[in-house]
């Protein structure tokens, strides 16, 4: 029984050790003042509350935001860059090119 345990501590550290850490965000390449996706960003489930965070370079320096504002219904959308409701919101689209 203590075998089986231990076998079963150990699966799950290797499985929390060797999940993906998120990626982070760069203001580098990116234009001044403009919205960016963040890059954790999904959709589903998880996509209903990462879907809001997005990134804007201001000086060369990250400056996070969040379109939550108090409930989740609005989300950034890619495409408008910007802040919408979240059935307009195509959280799976690529931040256009400047």
């Amino acid at each position: 029984m203590k075998f089986a345990v231990s076998v079963a501590l150990l699966a799950l550290v290797v499985v929390v050790a060797s999940a993906a850490t998120p990626a982070p965000f760069t203001c580098t390449g990116k234009v001044e003042g403009k919205n960016y996706k963040d890059p954790n960003s999904a959709s589903g489930f998880k996509g209903a509350w990462s879907c809001m965070k997005y990134h804007t370079c201001v000086k060369g320096n990250d400056v996070p935001k969040s379109c939550f504002w108090l409930i989740p219904l609005r989300k950034y959308d890619p495409k408008s860059r910007a802040c919408t409701w979240f059935w307009d919101a195509d959280c799976d689209a690529v931040d256009p090119t400047p």
